[in-house]
């Protein structure tokens, strides 16, 4: 026979007994703040961290979240007595005890009671006094299903570790911004408010340019059919193709823009003369797309569609500038 000695690890207990309590604290102040329909409907307690499911409709606010935190702290500073005892299920239910919705429990139930605050039906381990769980910080609020959220919180050292990388982050921030730690927010928002002019001058320039490219090429590239100018030109990027739309549109002659780049992407632009004459980009587009096996459509003025194929323009040629012409009355 084997002699085997069984030895609870102190301090790994230590750790899951503030988690544990701390999840009776959070149900107590979930209960308060969001209202009575708020029932447990799972949890997670180890040494590391703790985690709480419970009913609710929506996510929680942010104000919503620090009070919860702030309730649970002050019950921790408060230092309550916790006790624990058998009863009866009737009696325990008499007294107040909050049970698991769901949960099948015997004659004979255990009650956890938090003095003065909370008691619920619990047979885990628990601290015999509420400041020994230290710190409570919570660090997610989640949605897991339809009705159902979930918090994530620390306590204890692992509150401690939670804000000293929190503290150690901002540090960093700090220096990175040549700034004191009061002072970042301000800074950063400054930084972002900088950034939006920037890329509002960047667009403004990028717009120009690819204005003064398109009106170049019209210039230099443009073919006429039955009066009309008609451009085909490559394009690399949406917002460079909205700018050739855009100035094709705001030609007071008759003009047309044929546009794609070898991925598959074609567009049909048209000026308002050039539809007085007949040149209907929603209509041609229908046509194009049925030879090029493609989809597609858009605006009275501006289409686009996409093929598998590979477009250059030959195929352009091929496919879209008899069309074009054709409608051209």
């Amino acid at each position: 026979m084997v002699e085997v000695t069984a030895r609870v690890d102190g301090v790994r207990q230590k750790h899951t007994q503030r988690n544990h309590t701390a999840t009776h604290l959070l149900h107590k102040a979930l209960r308060t703040v969001l209202g009575d329909h708020v029932q447990q409907k799972g949890s997670l307690v180890d040494p590391h961290k703790l985690r709480f499911d419970f009913s609710h409709f929506k996510a929680l606010s942010e104000d919503e979240i620090k009070e919860i935190e702030r309730l649970v702290n002050e019950q921790i500073l408060l230092n309550r007595k916790v006790t624990w005892k058998n009863y009866p299920i009737e009696e325990a239910k008499k007294l107040g005890a909050m049970a698991l919705f769901g949960e099948k429990y015997g004659d004979i139930v255990r009650m956890v009671e938090v003095d003065g605050y909370s008691r619920e039906l619990c047979g885990g381990t628990h601290v015999q006094a509420t400041g020994e769980i230290g710190l409570f910080i919570i660090t997610a609020e989640t949605a897991i299903a339809a009705g159902i959220r979930r918090i994530e919180a620390f306590t204890g050292d692992g509150a401690f570790k939670y804000l000293r990388g929190v503290k150690e982050r901002l540090d960093a921030t700090a220096q990175i911004l040549k700034q004191p730690e009061d002072k970042i927010v301000t800074r950063v928002e400054e930084l972002l408010e900088e950034s939006k002019r920037l890329k509002k001058e960047l667009e403004k320039t990028q717009a120009e340019s690819a204005s003064g490219e398109i009106e170049g090429l019209f210039k230099s590239k443009a073919v006429d059919i039955k009066g009309v100018k008609v451009l085909m030109h490559t394009f690399d990027t949406k917002d460079q193709l909205n700018t050739f739309a855009d100035y094709t549109k705001s030609l007071n002659y008759p003009a047309s823009g044929v546009f794609y780049n070898p991925a598959g992407q074609y567009a049909i632009t048209a000026s308002d003369a050039a539809i007085k004459l007949g040149l209907q980009p929603r209509e041609i587009i229908k046509d194009v797309n049925t030879s090029l096996g493609g989809r597609g459509g858009g605006r009275e003025y501006f289409v686009q569609g996409a093929t598998t194929q590979t477009i250059d323009e030959a195929k352009i040629k091929a496919t879209i500038l008899p069309l074009i012409e054709k409608s051209i009355k």
